[in-house]
């Protein structure tokens, strides 16, 4: 027997408990159960739906944010609940989802001289409402220093009490490595008196 909802089939409603022919008044009970099953069936089909659908939207977002190289963070300011994106625990030099993080883990993993600095725009973000936009360093657990470019917003309840820290992160170490050089270079040739020319093997100056 097929279970309709709103005229459409959404399913089939089988028994097969008598060795006779079912009789008009089992067929009614029958199709009374179906059409009590129609309604939790059809929410349940709904939701499965929406799972998949919900389901291949974030395995979209994680593949663009691996592609981006963008991590994600959410914290829970009142529980302390920490949640990073995979892209955020290789931000740090960590297998996605090593450990459980903690707003302690993350300060352990701020270079130590920026640690002040990074704790100080956090306080002002969720006291004061400032923008939470900063770069700072992170050191990663084989020693290695990267430079990660941040911003984040902060949720208030109806009493303006911070409930929520989200944001998220990118590296820009290679940026930074790069600003660095040609600032050295900079340097160098300003400390040079005179002429500073380079020449090629035809002895043709480029410079």
């Amino acid at each position: 027997m097929p279970i309709l909802f709103q005229g459409e089939a959404i399913g089939l409603f089988q028994v097969a408990n008598k060795e006779t022919d079912y009789t008009e008044a089992d067929i009614r009970t029958l199709a009374d159960i179906a059409g009590h099953v129609a309604p939790l069936l059809r929410a349940r089909l709904q939701r499965d739906r929406i799972q998949e659908a919900l389901q291949e939207s974030e395995s979209r977002l994680r593949y663009a944010q691996q592609i981006a190289g963008l991590g994600f963070w959410d914290w829970n300011v009142l529980t302390g609940d920490l949640y990073w994106s995979d892209e955020t625990y290789i931000h740090y030099g960590f297998k996605p989802q090593e450990f459980v993080p903690t707003y302690e883990k993350f300060s352990s993993i701020v270079h130590p001289d920026d640690l002040a600095f990074t704790q100080k725009h956090v306080n002002e973000s969720l006291q004061n409402d400032a923008e939470y936009d900063i770069e700072f360093r992170s050191v990663r657990p084989n020693g290695e220093i990267r430079y990660l470019y941040t911003r984040g917003d902060v949720t208030r309840d109806a009493d303006g009490k911070a409930i929520r820290f989200v944001g998220s992160q990118i590296d820009i170490t290679e940026r930074k490595r790069a600003e660095q050089t040609q600032a050295l270079q900079g340097a160098m040739l300003d400390a040079t008196p005179g002429f500073v020319g380079f020449a090629d093997a035809r002895d043709t100056h480029i410079l």
